[in-house]
């Protein structure tokens, strides 16, 4: 994350989550069950990307997370789970990729979450 920055979550609804969504895009989280990895991506539609990744995996993917944030979340979310980087976006689970999601969502991963970058006199 940039000096003097925070990442602020917060729960919304879904309608809050929608114009977000809108605005900024979100950052995903796709499963591959089979080879316990997670996709950590960013996309307007995220529906829409799970689709054409499906079309060229063996393996079934499913949405775990959907999260409306900046393009620049995503790079920090990278970081923040590197130690679990297998290649590319995505990551090994091994649950423990999984519960950080569960726990930075509040058990609400799906559609609810809007994350912001904020300057730190912002947060003060």
């Amino acid at each position: 994350m940039m000096h003097g920055t925070y990442l602020h979550t917060r729960l919304v609804t879904r309608d809050e989550w929608r114009q977000k969504n809108r605005e900024v895009g979100s950052v995903y989280f796709i499963k591959d069950e089979e080879a316990d990895k997670v996709k950590i991506g960013y996309s307007g539609d995220p529906f829409r990307r799970l689709g054409v990744l499906q079309v060229g995996s063996a393996n079934r993917l499913r949405l775990i997370g959907i999260i409306a944030a900046p393009f620049e979340v995503e790079a920090i979310l990278h970081n923040q789970l590197r130690e679990g980087h297998s290649h590319g976006e995505w990551f090994w689970d091994r649950g423990v990729t999984t519960q950080w999601l569960v726990d930075m969502t509040q058990g609400e991963p799906m559609c609810r979450q809007v994350w912001d970058i904020v300057p730190e006199k912002a947060v003060a």
